[in-house]
């Protein structure tokens, strides 16, 4: 029997549909119970007929679109899906993190703005993806030891934040371009979320490796 992402999973396969990046063209895929995301990506491949590479990813949009995030390879498809409040998207990419990962083994240290309650904080954060508990901190300046917060990032998703003209309030008006989101596993509930703003792509991409890295510790 089959379901949709909201059903009970059931004996057979569960038929996606999956977007292909750069193109209109979707594919359907039959995703049985346990499948990973890594298998999802090879069989949405070779149903696309898309040029074999290394870098195959599937990704997921939520939110009207306004968080994507690459799964991780050995990530259960099925059990990220059963965690959408509402439908979202699932679309094969090139993962534009893949060349960084096997680099993002040092500790990750910079200025950033985040987002705490309703304005943006110029602070200073550290993550270490080698440190056997995975945690992003932040610290008002770089000579300051007293922590301002922590992320605990075993417990955490980490998004991309897109298409702002849809956000609204201290959204709509952020202090760079490049935002991505760290929010707890399954919440939808915005005021658990951690914005968290960089001065450029490059930045974004390396504090998403390092933090990626970190949670598969």
């Amino acid at each position: 029997m089959n379901r949709d992402a909201f059903g009970t999973i059931q004996d057979g396969p569960t038929i996606l549909e999956i977007w292909i990046e750069r193109t209109s063209e979707s594919h359907t895929v039959p995703v049985r119970k346990g499948m990973v995301a890594h298998e999802v990506a090879l069989a949405t491949v070779v149903a696309g007929k898309c040029v074999a590479a290394d870098d195959w990813c599937i990704q997921e949009s939520i939110e009207d679109s306004m968080l994507t995030r690459v799964l991780g390879d050995n990530e259960d498809l099925l059990s990220t899906i059963s965690r959408w409040s509402r439908p979202g998207k699932l679309q094969l990419i090139h993962n534009p993190l893949k060349p960084l990962l096997g680099k993002a083994t040092s500790p990750m240290r910079g200025h950033l703005h985040i987002k705490i309650k309703k304005s943006w904080k110029r602070v200073y954060a550290a993550c270490d993806p080698t440190a056997r508990v995975p945690i992003l901190c932040y610290y008002k300046d770089e000579h300051t030891q007293i922590e301002m917060g922590r992320i605990l990032l075993d417990q955490s998703e980490v998004f991309v934040l897109n298409h702002r003209k849809k956000a609204s309030g201290s959204l709509k008006k952020t202090p760079t371009d490049h935002i991505f989101v760290v929010k707890p596993i399954g919440s939808y509930d915005d005021a658990t979320f951690r914005y968290c703003s960089v001065a450029r792509k490059e930045d974004q991409n390396l504090w998403m490796a390092t933090l990626s890295v970190a949670k598969l510790k």
